[in-house]
């Protein structure tokens, strides 16, 4: 029984020392791990009504071990699709889907408009600067975490 607290514990604690994380505990109790979630600090840009595409940005930082974001949802949204803008020969740019976009140790990816980024396809509503969004993230290892997007002008 003491074995099953103490690794409760353990994962309480880490949870409210560091953050977001993805606990799990194996039956019993008797073993539990910690596994620590890229830190997410994203933002969606304002745009006028009629707008069917919203775009994304901010970083994702690792933070213990590498992760890869692997999809996306936003309630009121039709579909999240992962893309990176390239230039192509001829300097115009090539909106290109991406499966999974990886997030190093350590590191950190920006999403940016001219750059990787989330695109948000076919809004249910309008999007207006002042409003804080939930977004669902899927990771690799971290599993789906719920993050607060606020709705900000584009600079």
């Amino acid at each position: 029984m003491s074995y099953r607290i103490a690794s409760w514990f353990v994962v309480a604690c880490a949870a409210v020392t560091c953050g977001p994380v993805a606990a799990s505990a194996r039956a019993g109790g008797l073993r539990a791990t910690v596994e620590m979630v890229p830190a997410v600090s994203l933002w969606i840009a304002e745009a006028p009504p009629g707008t069917d595409v919203l775009g994304v940005y901010g970083r994702l930082e690792g933070r213990g071990q590498s992760d890869a974001l692997q999809a996306a949802a936003l309630d009121g949204v039709r579909e999240v699709r992962l893309h990176v803008l390239t230039r192509g020969p001829s300097g115009g740019g090539l909106m290109q889907p991406l499966a999974r976009l990886a997030v190093p140790a350590r590191g950190a990816v920006d999403l940016k408009p001219e750059g990787v980024h989330l695109m948000l396809i076919g809004l249910g509503r309008t999007f207006a600067a002042g409003q804080t969004l939930k977004m669902r993230l899927t990771f690799a290892r971290a599993g789906v975490v719920v993050v607060k997007v606020p709705v900000r002008r584009r600079d």
